[in-house]
């Protein structure tokens, strides 16, 4: 996480209508305020708790979006700086070259390329897979 999300950000009912928003530390960050009677520029009430919990999900969606921007290319970056880029954090994260790497010699065998294959899939999936729970999160409503 970036220093100024704190992880996790939950929500917090109040009394008139309000929604509190807090790090993972317990400080305030926002609030969102409810109809409060249905007066004019407020969001009615059915609005205040999505706008909260999209505001809540705000330190997770920041992050993944980050994560995947990682697979893409960057602005005067070619495609083969982008590969070595992308290869280099792979094996970083998990011990194994890349797809399209070889292995030094000697060291290559069809059941290691086979494991390789499957931590690349994993590692690819990992990262769709965060950006979807957090949208996910984003969408529905906590309680």
């Amino acid at each position: 996480m970036t220093p100024n999300t704190n992880h996790v950000w939950s929500i917090a009912f109040c009394s008139g209508g309000s929604i509190y928003i807090y790090d993972a530390k317990d400080h305030w960050v926002a609030s969102v305020n409810g109809s409060h009677g249905g007066h004019r520029g407020f969001p009615s009430d059915a609005e205040a708790l999505p706008n909260a919990t999209l505001i809540a999900a705000a330190p997770e969606l920041l992050e993944a979006l980050k994560d995947l921007l990682l697979i893409f290319r960057t602005p005067g970056e070619s495609y083969i700086e982008q590969s070595e880029r992308i290869a280099d954090l792979f094996f970083k994260e998990t011990g194994y070259l890349a797809p399209g790497k070889s292995e030094p010699s000697g060291m290559w065998s069809e059941e290691r390329d086979a494991q390789r294959l499957k931590a690349w899939e994993q590692w690819v999936a990992a990262r769709t897979d965060r950006a979807r729970q957090a949208i996910t999160q984003a969408e529905e409503p906590q309680s």
